[in-house]
């Protein structure tokens, strides 16, 4: 096939000078056994003709040069025959060689454009990759962030708990403060009641200094219990406002971490496909 590729394209090589050689030399055997013949007809003329010794001579050899002649016709037919088969041969692969190169030229713009669409394809997957790793990186510092955050709103829940039950007990240890003061108070403020009677209900081993500082220590005790529940009341407020900024925080922190999650899924769907 190579050969005879290059006898169509018209290039040199040494099969194609071989088989030139072999088709001439098919034709200079006709035409050589063409001649012979013409010639061995007359020789034979001639012979018939004479009858003395040399002329048997000459009928042997020509005897000789029939058989060579015979041998020398089947080698001709022999040739005639490759020659036919190796004409039909590079026929038919001329045939197959405009089928390939047709084949071929249709087919090169084809191959191009899968080589580019491959070529795009690989990038892209490549860009991919990349963008996949960096959402992993932001996933890896938001779940970290909200770990962090989630401890502290739990630490500030558990605070906000404590400070809730100390509340509570101030504002109880301050309503029995005030509830005692009232009753104080009802009792001096009551018209039926008089010094007499009031002197009565005291203590005998209590002074009127003694009762004094009794209640001045009471009013004392209620003084600080305002001002420890204003305090407490503050620091509540506080706390409380401390926990829905980071509640918030913790909220946007999980909607980032969805939308981060949606993107990945959506491009591992894109890079199965």
């Amino acid at each position: 096939k190579q050969v005879l590729f290059s006898i169509k394209e018209g290039k040199t090589s040494e099969e194609a000078i071989i088989f030139d050689s072999g088709l001439k030399q098919v034709e200079k055997s006709m035409v050589s056994l063409s001649q012979f013949t013409e010639k061995l007809g007359q020789r034979m003329k001639e012979l018939f003709l004479g009858s003395n010794a040399e002329d048997r001579a000459d009928r042997l050899d020509l005897l000789d040069k029939t058989g060579e002649y015979a041998d020398l016709q089947a080698k001709l037919a022999t040739n005639i025959s490759q020659e036919n088969h190796l004409v039909s041969e590079i026929s038919n692969l001329e045939l197959q060689i405009f089928d390939l190169e047709a084949k071929i030229s249709s087919n090169k713009d084809p191959i191009k454009k899968l080589e580019k669409s491959l070529e795009e394809l690989l990038k892209i997957r490549l860009l991919t990759e990349e963008k996949m790793i960096a959402l992993r990186k932001s996933i890896d510092i938001s779940s970290d962030k909200i770990r962090n955050i989630e401890k502290e709103r739990l630490d500030k829940e558990q605070k906000s708990i404590s400070l809730r039950e100390e509340l509570e007990g101030f504002r109880l240890e301050h309503q029995a403060l005030k509830i005692e003061t009232q009753n104080i108070e009802k009792k001096i403020e009551e018209n039926e009641l008089n010094l007499r009677s009031l002197l009565s209900e005291l203590s005998e081993k209590k002074s009127s200094e003694d009762y004094l500082e009794e209640l001045e220590k009471i009013e004392g005790k209620i003084s600080r219990m305002g001002a420890l529940n204003l305090a407490a009341r503050e620091e509540y407020s506080q706390e409380e406002e401390r926990k829905l900024h980071l509640d918030k925080q913790h909220d946007e922190l999980m909607s980032a971490l969805e939308i981060l999650q949606n993107a990945i899924n959506k491009i591992d769907r894109e890079t199965r496909t």
